[in-house]
């Protein structure tokens, strides 16, 4: 009987003192072996792509999104500023380019969102 004791202490003992913690339908010995060589070159490529601290791509897509408002601003003119091409707020011009600010600006965050969308749904 003490001998029995002893050995459900012990065993009592190293079930306290794991660590580990098992997760239903998920054996990371068993994944770890099943990694696919292509799908580690994928892996790689977006953690490159990812650790750029200035990505040129999305730095030029801010240039262009802040020329072509500063063009429709310069176009409309505005608060104390006159038109460049001479429209006025009663033009429908003017109503028109106040619209294709709202277009630029949603569109490019339209844009932005789908890439995202698709960017995440390829890795």
């Amino acid at each position: 009987d003490e001998a029995d004791a002893t050995a459900t202490e012990a065993c009592d003992a190293t079930n306290e003192d794991s660590t580990t913690i098992a997760v239903d339908g998920f054996d990371s010995d068993k994944a770890e072996a099943e990694d696919d060589p292509k799908d580690l070159e994928m892996r790689r490529h977006f953690l490159e792509i990812d650790s750029r601290q200035y990505p040129k791509e999305k730095l030029a897509y801010l240039v262009l999104l802040w020329v072509g408002l500063t063009i429709i601003i310069l176009l409309k003119g505005g608060k104390g500023v006159e038109s460049v091409i001479g429209v006025t707020c009663e033009d429908a011009g003017y109503y028109a380019l106040v619209a294709g600010q709202f277009i630029w600006t949603i569109g490019f965050a339209a844009f932005f969102g789908i890439k995202n969308v698709m960017k995440t749904n390829e890795r």
